[in-house]
């Protein structure tokens, strides 16, 4: 349970508590659930569809990391950005390659 700095509402796991009327409770969503989800789509995807998948991962993980950089680094030009995930991606090549097979 967790409870807000002016005590007015609870949190459980499923529910809140001290909302008004009008509001709904958000349902908590378990990771188990969430994965298990993503689990059942995977297996209905055709093997194009989980190819076409994973190069969309990968941009939408570059995206992310430039936003960071971006936040890291205000001042850096589009250019600088792209070289230093570049420099990310090739020490994250360098980290996993004994796990390679």
């Amino acid at each position: 349970m967790v409870e807000c700095r002016q005590g007015k509402r609870t949190l459980e796991r499923g529910r809140i508590s001290g909302l008004s009327a009008r509001m709904e409770p958000m349902r908590m969503i378990d990771s188990d659930d969430m994965l298990l989800e993503q689990v059942e789509q995977a297996l209905a995807m055709t093997p194009e569809e989980r190819f076409r998948a994973g190069g969309e991962l990968f941009d939408a993980g570059c995206r992310f990391a430039l936003m960071g950089i971006r936040s890291n680094f205000p001042g850096a030009g589009e250019a600088e950005c792209l070289e230093r995930l570049r420099q990310r991606l090739a020490w994250a090549d360098e980290l996993y390659e004994p796990v390679r097979p």
